[in-house]
């Protein structure tokens, strides 16, 4: 065995070399492949499924059929139009047209640039850098490269998938457009909430726990808690199927949110390969400060989600009455 380079079929354990980018991305590719492949299987399912809720419906639509009376005779007859073939829409589609109404009362041109400080708050690089020097306190570099690339990966399936499918997800469970605003905001304000109040705790733990870094940590960690919370918050995942839903409701084509989302996830796995030198510059209390104001802005949008969804609701039961 040499003793100038590493064992063969091994990474360097330290500092990038000319094959070490493509082999920690051959490596990446091949053990996310049970993941990826899962995340299809069930995108699948919940693709081919045509919806609980829109079963649910139809079958009360038919029993409610088989029940009219005519006003006439009294008898029981259905009406000439069974209410299965009225036309329909689901609940996120019918509440999904009222927003035109809210651009007019607020203004915005609604431009597609918009989204991009609102994504990159929710799944945006800043409050990872923290996070992820804590969870790889304990690792060596190749392990730290390995992780960054593994949750780049599988949170950009993840992100991709929602955005291109999100509207069809929220279609086949009916799921309405007030109800997943309102759940967005509520946990955006749970959490801005608990960032927020954290600072006058005198806690200097700025990945927002109080447990120390795991001793042994490796590609375990990768799922949870690297992908699921601290890259992709709930909070992150439920407005990038609102966004992604409405922006193939109004705007036909989903194509620049996922540029948009891919560019951010480029900049979240660049922010953990380099998050030691990006810490070493912007020190920990400026990035304390930024995470203040970060849970201010994030307070701000959720309670703008939860007052939107209240709107949007109020709209629905006007027209309802009409």
């Amino acid at each position: 065995m040499s003793p100038s380079g590493p064992l063969p079929g091994r990474p360097a354990l330290v500092g990038f070399d000319r094959g070490s980018a493509p082999a920690a991305l051959h490596t990446a590719l091949r053990r996310s492949a049970p993941g990826l492949l899962a995340l299809a299987l069930v995108l699948a399912m919940v693709l081919q499924e045509p919806g609980l809720a829109a079963a649910a419906t139809a079958a009360a639509a038919n029993t409610a059929t088989a029940a009219l009376a005519d006003p006439a005779t009294g008898s029981l007859a259905p009406p000439s139009t069974p209410l299965t073939e009225l036309p329909s829409a689901s609940a996120f589609e019918a509440q999904a047209k009222l927003l035109p109404r809210l651009r007019m009362f607020y203004g915005g041109s609604g431009s597609i640039r918009g989204l991009v400080p609102i994504l990159l708050l929710m799944v945006g690089p800043l409050k990872i850098i923290p996070a992820f020097l804590k969870l790889t306190a304990k690792a060596d570099a190749a392990m730290r490269r390995r992780m960054a690339w593994h949750g780049f990966l599988l949170a950009t399936a993840t992100v991709l998938v929602l955005a291109l499918f999100g509207f069809r997800l929220l279609v086949n469970f009916n799921i309405p457009l007030t109800a997943i605003l309102a759940s967005a905001g509520l946990v955006l304000v749970l959490v801005a909430l608990r960032l927020v109040l954290d600072q006058y705790d005198g806690d200097d733990d700025l990945a927002g726990s109080h447990h120390g870094p795991p001793e042994n940590p490796g590609l375990e960690l990768v799922v949870q808690p690297l992908v699921f919370p601290i890259i992709l918050t709930p909070y992150g995942l439920a407005t990038v199927i609102t966004l992604s839903a409405l922006v193939s409701q109004l705007e036909g084509s989903p194509l620049n949110l996922l540029l948009i989302l891919l560019l951010i996830m480029v900049a979240n796995l660049l922010a953990m390969l380099f998050a030691g030198p990006i810490l070493a510059v912007l020190k920990p209390r400026v990035l304390q400060m930024l995470g203040l104001v970060l849970g201010i802005i994030q307070l701000a949008l959720g309670l703008g989600l939860l007052f939107t969804s209240f709107e949007v609701q109020a709209l629905a039961i006007r027209e309802l009455l009409r």
